[in-house]
């Protein structure tokens, strides 16, 4: 959209693409809002969150659980899938995320694990969507066993409906719990697609982080124009340098996706520790007196929930989340780099996967026994930087 300055603005729903966007876990603000929304902090106060933004996020049974985490008393684990679902499009819908946020007992404390969205898996058969199974797969490629259905042709497509997510995150909960020695309870799961995320940067006005090392768009050039692929040329990629910094929505939701041309090379971990300082940026933002002062401000965020997220609260009310989560602050979310940052591939059929290695396991192992701090005191370059 051209603006009077001359310099273009680009808006995602303006872009010249019509395939899906390169893959980016958008999931990283479900905490976030999660977090914030269960407990009621966003809104000054659970009659004001239950009474407008309660009835906009839709809750459903998922499905997830016939022995469901329903007691929150104690830990807790939530499952947040991030589904890349394209308006007006039938591809089959991927997770680019897949996350556990894990509570400690006395509900003070929270550790985000990010699993490697690459990581090589085996998928049982799924007769509700006639998947028949596959012994190596990529995470990612798992929602999409699960969730898909025939159209009239034949030809298998996406479902994006309720239905349709339940059975995707069905798949994706087994598959997850299966890595885990000894299995996993999820007590609550939330999905987020690509709309309400968009949607929710702009309610924002865009963020305020910190950008730890220079990167170049292979999406934009530097006068914010969509070009498809910069190739990293420094001469004509947008460029995002190290300084603290106010990002437009645009640029947020640009910055947040790049892994090619990364200072550091460091790719997707790279991506993945960017992404978590925009999450504790954004819920930054939810919490502050900018938001919580501007009606209409706050409005556009409650209005972007109901697009953002699909929640199965595991039975229990809005109300008892916003209690059990009330101590739990922007300060108290602890986000962890899978594998310390570092790549464990492996090569399987030609095909390039990461591996579940024997310490992300022990990690695992700790969120089910609680004691995920005692196994970051021990690996304290696991703990991912906030900034």
């Amino acid at each position: 959209m051209a603006v009077s300055t001359g310099v273009y603005v680009p808006t995602y729903e303006g872009s010249p693409r019509r395939r899906r966007d390169p893959r980016w876990p958008r999931t990283l603000l479900i905490l976030g809002v999660v977090t914030a929304t269960a407990a009621g902090l966003f809104l000054g106060g659970s009659a004001l969150f239950n009474r407008y933004a309660g009835g906009k996020v839709p809750i459903v049974d998922l499905g997830i659980d016939t022995e469901r985490g329903r007691d929150i008393s104690g830990p807790i684990n939530i499952l947040l899938l991030g589904m890349d679902e394209r308006s007006n499009s039938d591809v089959l819908i991927h997770t680019d995320s897949v996350i556990i946020v894990h509570i400690n007992a006395a509900h003070t404390a929270a550790w985000m694990v990010s699993l490697p969205r690459d990581a090589l898996v085996s998928a049982p058969a799924f007769p509700e969507s006639q998947f028949p199974g596959r012994s190596q797969v990529k995470l990612s490629e798992v929602f999409a066993f699960g969730n898909r259905r025939q159209n009239e042709a034949g030809a298998w497509v996406g479902d994006g409906g309720t239905e349709g997510r339940a059975r995707g995150a069905r798949l994706v909960s087994t598959v997850v719990k299966s890595l885990v020695p000894g299995g996993l309870t999820f007590n609550a799961v939330a999905i987020v697609n690509h709309a309400g995320f968009k949607k929710l940067v702009t309610a924002l006005g865009g963020v305020h982080m910190c950008i730890d090392e220079t990167v170049w768009s292979k999406h934009y050039d530097r006068d914010g124009r969509y070009v498809g692929d910069t190739h990293g040329d420094r001469s004509i990629a947008k460029t995002y340098k190290k300084a603290c910094r106010h990002l437009a929505p645009w640029e947020a939701l640009d910055y947040v996706r790049q892994r090619y041309y990364l200072e550091l090379g460091d790719g997707d971990y790279g991506r993945q520790r960017h992404q978590q300082q925009f999450l504790a940026a954004v819920f930054s933002d939810l919490l502050s007196r900018r938001t919580l002062s501007d009606p209409q401000k706050l409005a556009a965020v409650i209005n972007s929930a109901g697009e953002l997220l699909t929640l199965d609260l595991g039975g229990n009310t809005v109300l008892d989340w916003m209690f059990t989560l009330r101590r739990i602050g922007s300060g108290d979310v602890t986000m962890i780099k899978t594998n310390a940052g570092r790549y464990a591939s492996v090569r399987v059929n030609n095909q390039s996967f990461e591996q579940i290695t024997p310490l992300l396991t022990s990690l695992l192992t700790s969120v089910r026994g609680d004691t995920v701090e005692a196994f970051l005191a021990k690996h304290p370059d696991w703990i991912a930087p906030s900034s």
